[in-house]
């Protein structure tokens, strides 16, 4: 594991998310909470090593110290640094370290959670491009805006056969990644960024970004990592709604202790989600709630928590049978009930089900516009978002 991030009570300004009943949660350590709860997640995955760059506002710097305890308390293995990655040279120093063949997961933001107790998932990832020197990166996070990507790629001719094996194409990277050692060297070759020039994060914020030709990256079946404060910079709310930090940072305090911490909590549909209602669940389960037999009842629940997982920024039609029947097999006489009640119990999945009616016209149109040299921001957002999305966006 590879931490690179910068810690600060102020946001980066660019972006503004909706937080919900989380909001209320917000002291004046609020960051630093969050910052931490997604290092304790991830402190249940077994890494070979633990590389950890983190740069603290000056406001925190009194705090600096206690930090790297607390790093230290949840990672007792982490060779920690008070400092982040900012030169192609550091980069390609901590990079160089790594096998062609090792899976680096590059975490990049401060607010990134594993949402899986177990991390079982996500070793699969990495299993899979380990042994596949082909998949050069993983995505394991913004998983809506992931599978949103994914579902376009199997619309067009050039992409649907490496698609329908969950691989795409791509061209850069989103934050908090997968990326093949071999891959990951390449970004920081002499040739690739000036000496002078500051990249902090692969994909910007604030600095040079890094891009490269072509290369695929695999597009996980479920959700393996949270960005705790949600996606609603594009709309998609439930159930993948902002989750609550699962530790406070404690000024003069050794914190955290690791017998002080609990996890989030899951429920299975239809339960609101915390973002929206303090009696909600943190999370909406996808896993049978036991190894016994399942009722139908239970079923049904379960196959529309999987579908509005899936389909939370796009609806895939030819993928609502796979998404049902994972990670376990659903009877499929609730396939059609499930995907009615998903639809029907949601204003987003209605939305996408309008997009499904709109966005082949709406891009059809754009295609026309385009051949006459124009390039509105709108079509662009279609693509993206879909149609609803993107008025919604524009008309901000």
């Amino acid at each position: 594991m590879l931490v690179s991030v910068y810690l600060s009570p102020n946001g980066l300004g660019h972006q503004c998310y909706d937080l919900g009943v989380v909001a209320t949660q917000a002291g004046p350590f609020f960051r630093l909470g969050r910052f931490l709860t997604g290092l304790y997640t991830l402190s249940t995955v077994p890494w070979e090593s633990i590389k950890v760059f983190v740069e603290v506002d000056e406001v925190w710097i009194e705090q600096q110290d206690q930090i790297h305890r607390a790093v230290r308390v949840l990672l007792p293995n982490a060779d920690v640094h008070g400092w982040r990655l900012r030169k192609r040279a550091e980069w390609s120093r901590v990079a160089n370290d790594y096998s062609d063949s090792d899976v680096v997961y590059l975490h990049a933001n401060d607010d990134h959670a594993l949402v899986h107790r177990s991390p079982e998932e996500f070793m699969k990832v990495c299993e899979q491009m380990q042994v596949n020197k082909d998949i050069a990166l993983g995505a394991v996070t913004h998983f809506p805006e992931m599978v949103g990507l994914l579902q376009r790629a199997r619309q067009r001719p050039a992409t649907k056969t490496l698609a329908k094996q969950r691989l795409v194409n791509v061209e850069g990277v989103w934050g908090t990644t997968l990326v093949r050692g071999e891959h990951f060297k390449t970004w920081w070759k002499p040739d690739t960024f000036d000496d002078d020039e500051i990249v902090v994060r692969p994909d910007n914020p604030l600095g040079k970004s890094v891009s490269f030709l072509p290369a695929t990256m695999l597009v996980p079946r479920t959700e393996l990592v949270r960005h705790l404060d949600g996606y609603s910079h594009v709309d998609v709310r439930y159930p993948y709604g902002a989750l609550r930090n699962l530790i406070d940072f404690q000024q003069d305090h050794d914190y955290p202790l690791r017998h002080n911490l609990e996890w989030w909590n899951d429920e299975l549909w239809p339960k609101a989600i915390f973002a929206d209602s303090p009696q909600g669940a943190d999370l909406l389960t996808t896993l049978p709630p036991s190894e016994r037999r399942k009722s139908l009842t239970e079923s049904l629940r379960l196959g529309v928590a999987r579908i509005q997982h899936a389909c939370a920024l796009r609806i895939a039609v030819r993928e609502l049978g796979s998404c049902i029947d994972y990670p376990t097999q659903l009877p499929k006489s609730i396939r059609v009930p499930a995907l009615l009640l998903s639809i029907l119990s949601s204003p987003q999945m209605l939305r996408n089900a309008l997009d499904l009616i709109l966005d082949a016209p709406t891009l059809v149109l754009a295609a026309g516009i385009r051949r006459l040299g124009l390039r509105p921001r709108w079509f662009d957002l279609v693509f993206q978002l879909g149609t609803t999305r993107a008025f919604r966006r524009v008309r901000r």
